[in-house]
């Protein structure tokens, strides 16, 4: 392999590595090399539109553009194979919106989108990206990091609201995420959209890694509680299978 291409990887793998963004001395520093040669690479991969510039800060982190670069290789990708079927029964037996979902920096983007049978609708596709802090599957996706980790990843706040009900304080959602990380589940109500409540889990790839999210649309109602309860289990139980076909061994195991 060129030695230049090499060193390119080795930014992108360390940025990818990193949600909330490197300055050029530290990625030199991780990577052992001259910081002169990491400015170059990082300035060409910011004029090609792979890596975007955080002014504040004045730190780099990948874009969408070098997340959608990978998109072409999940339409033949196990987790995507995985997923849609468990999805589409997840929509079709229990008339819910299904989606797959997996974390770019501080957002959730939406890989597969199944609301063919569900009573609500997101009105979401593949592609489109949701802030994590808003949803379930967010929820789930932040839970695979350190508190520390996600106040680097998500500021000082406050978070941006999109309902009155969403979370804004980054401390109290630290709390939530805890909660997260002892049921295994998030569930949310309204935090995202009025009208809809939604339930996540996570899923787990051969190394043990959280690598998405799988998630659930309901509309609220005076049963939602109930709602919750029974579709936890359902939800679970696909995301577990899902895991398990992506060698998952300790998913396989609790089957």
């Amino acid at each position: 392999m060129s030695k230049s291409l090499e060193k390119g990887m080795a930014v992108l793998e360390l940025l990818d590595e990193t949600p909330a963004g490197l300055g050029v001395r530290e990625m030199a520093r991780r990577l052992d090399m001259p910081a002169s040669n990491v400015q170059r690479l990082v300035t060409t991969f910011e004029k090609l539109s792979y890596v975007e510039k955080i002014e504040t800060s004045r730190t780099y982190r990948l874009s969408f553009k070098a997340y959608f670069l990978g998109q072409s290789a999940l339409r033949s990708d196990r987790l995507a194979i995985a997923a849609s079927p468990e999805i589409e029964r997840l929509a079709s037996e229990h008339n819910v919106c299904g989606y797959l979902s997996v974390r770019h920096q501080d957002r959730a983007v939406y890989v597969q989108v199944n609301e063919t049978h569900g009573i609500v609708s997101t009105h979401m596709a593949p592609g489109a990206s949701i802030p994590l802090h808003t949803t379930a599957m967010g929820k789930i996706l932040l839970s695979a990091l350190g508190d520390d980790e996600i106040r680097g990843l998500l500021g000082p706040g406050p978070l941006l609201a999109l309902t009155s009900k969403s979370v804004t304080d980054v401390e109290v959602l630290l709390g939530d995420i805890r909660q997260v990380r002892e049921k295994g589940m998030a569930f949310i109500v309204e935090e995202n959209i009025y009208g809809i409540a939604s339930l996540a889990a996570p899923i787990f790839n051969y190394t043990g890694r959280m690598v998405a999210a799988l998630s659930v649309a309901i509309p609220t109602s005076s049963k939602v509680d109930e709602d919750f309860e029974r579709l936890s289990r359902v939800v679970a139980g696909a995301a577990r299978r899902i895991s398990v076909a992506c060698g998952y061994e300790a998913g396989a195991q609790d089957q």
